[in-house]
């Protein structure tokens, strides 16, 4: 039992074989041939209750794939709402970059996951960040907050 089999029992949701392989002890470090960890793989997937259980087993919630892929920018990526907010509760690095220098935030926004978009310009960490609107966070940032559609405080 390896880390071959942790990665694909996530890739899989395989909740019950993730739970086996963690009482097992298996590493949640381990990485595959693109430096991507099981929780990477449940990320990608949408398997909430997998990285639940991954964080819960303190797998690292900012490791990066070969393309400087965080958990979070893959949730964002591929619109996980659930996922994105189970990691920004896990302290995910908000503004971490991959090889393009896009941010979790941009990648939700090119992606269309408005949700996410909101979840994440709503989280704490956000509020901590100065967005000039002259990058491109910034304006997607004065562009989302601005939106008719969208005025915090209004739900």
């Amino acid at each position: 039992m390896g880390k071959e089999t942790l990665i694909h029992a996530a890739l899989d949701g395989d909740i019950e074989r993730v739970k086996m392989l963690l009482r097992l002890s298996v590493s949640t470090k381990i990485k595959d041939k693109d430096e991507r960890t099981a929780l990477q793989w449940a990320t990608v997937n949408g398997h909430t209750a997998v990285v639940k259980m991954l964080l819960g087993a303190n797998a690292h919630v900012d490791a990066q794939d070969t393309y400087n892929g965080t958990t979070l920018y893959l949730a964002a990526e591929k619109g996980h709402t659930d996922v994105v907010m189970m990691l920004l509760g896990a302290n995910a690095h908000f503004d971490a970059r991959d090889h393009s220098q896009r941010t979790a935030l941009q990648w939700a926004a090119e992606k269309g996951h408005t949700d996410v978009v909101k979840v994440l310009l709503d989280a704490p960490q956000s509020k901590k960040l100065k967005f000039p609107t002259q990058t491109v966070d910034g304006a997607l940032a004065s562009s989302v907050r601005g939106s008719a559609g969208y005025i915090r405080g209004s739900q």
